[in-house]
C-alpha cells in the first residue's frame, strides 16, 4: 500500500464515497483508469453514471492510451446511466435521462442500484459539466442526494471525479463535506517546470493525509515520487 494508487485503492475499499478533485492538464484519466483496473476484480458489478457524455469522453481518451484488453477488463459488463447524453447510445445505457432535476436523477439512480448486487463499484463522471450547464444550485442539491442513494447499501463503493478549476472554493468545500475520501490531482508550476501531483486531503489513513506524490507520464506508464 506504499505507493499512491495502492493507498487510494485501499481508501476506496475502506470507506465511501471518494471525491477525486482534478485540474485540467493533470491527465487524471490515466490515474483513474489505473485505479479502476486495481479495483474492478473486487466487485460483482460496475455502474457508471455519466452527465453530458462524461463517460464517452473518458472512454475515447483511455482507448487511445491503453491496450484494448486492458480497457475491456475494466468496462466489460459495466452498466451505464446516461444523463443528458448525445454520444452514449452505442454504449447501450440502461437509461438516458433528459432532465436536470436533482430529485428525478437521484430517484432513477435509486431504482437502478436497488437491482444491483451488494458488491458494486460506482463511478460518477461529468458532474462538473452538470454544474456548469444546469447551475451550481442544482449541483449542490443533487450531490448529497446522489451520494446518499449510492452509498445506502453496504458494499457499494462510489468514486466521483470533479474539475475544481471552474467552481468557487465554497462549492468544492460543500461537495467535500458529503464524502469521506478527498484526493486532489493537480499541477504545480515552478519556474519553467510543470509538475503533476496527487495529494491525499482526507482518507481513513491519518499517516497519509496531506501526503503529496509527484508523478510523470510517458503514455500509460506512471512514475511516482514522494514529496520530500
Amino acid at each position: 500500500m506504499s505507493e499512491p494508487l495502492g493507498i487510494l485503492a485501499q481508501a476506496v475499499e475502506r470507506i465511501s464515497p471518494t471525491l477525486i478533485e482534478f485540474e485540467l492538464g493533470s491527465d487524471v484519466e490515466v490515474i483513474l483508469m489505473k485505479l479502476l483496473y486495481k479495483l474492478r476484480p473486487n466487485y460483482n458489478d460496475f455502474l457508471i453514471i455519466s452527465f453530458y457524455d462524461g463517460y464517452a469522453a473518458f472512454r475515447k481518451y483511455v482507448e487511445n492510451i491503453f491496450e484494448e484488453e486492458y480497457v475491456r477488463r475494466v468496462f466489460e459488463s459495466a452498466k451505464l446511466l446516461s444523463i443528458n447524453s448525445f454520444l452514449e447510445e452505442d454504449f447501450n445505457p440502461l437509461e438516458d435521462l433528459k432532465t436536470s432535476q436533482p430529485d428525478i436523477i437521484a430517484g432513477r439512480a435509486l431504482r437502478i442500484t436497488e437491482a444491483l448486487p451488494q458488491r458494486t463499484l460506482v463511478l460518477v463522471l461529468g458532474l462538473d459539466l452538470y454544474g456548469v450547464r444546469d447551475g451550481e444550485k442544482n449541483l449542490i442539491q443533487l450531490f448529497p442526494r446522489l451520494m446518499t442513494v449510492l452509498n445506502r447499501r453496504e458494499g457499494f463503493r462510489t468514486i466521483v471525479t470533479f474539475n475544481t478549476g471552474i467552481f468557487s472554493p465554497s462549492v468544492v468545500n460543500i461537495l467535500g463535506s458529503f464524502v469521506f475520501n478527498v484526493v486532489k490531482v493537480g499541477l504545480e508550476v515552478e519556474g519553467k517546470e510543470i509538475r503533476r501531483y496527487i495529494q491525499f486531503i482526507r482518507t481513513p489513513f491519518l499517516e497519509h493525509n496531506l501526503e503529496k506524490w509527484y508523478y510523470t507520464l510517458i503514455g500509460k506508464i506512471v512514475t511516482f515520487r514522494k514529496e520530500e
